[in-house]
């Protein structure tokens, strides 16, 4: 059985890479508590200061 690659939206990437910059958890913990591999939390952690809260501007919520 072939699992579904999940797609996350532009909220859900801007509010775990905020929680990791927090620092309040580690990014292990964030990667086993939102299922997420730990190399995306920190992809998206990267790309917080390049476009803002605008992740490739998928939700037109935070675009405004």
């Amino acid at each position: 059985m072939v699992k579904k690659r999940r797609r996350r939206t532009a909220a859900y990437k801007f509010r775990i890479a905020l929680e990791a910059l927090e620092g309040s958890k580690t990014i292990g913990q964030l990667s086993s508590e939102h299922e997420v591999h730990p190399n995306m939390i920190r992809a998206w952690k990267r790309q917080l200061p390049d476009g803002g809260p605008c992740f490739k501007c998928e939700d037109s919520l935070l675009t405004q």
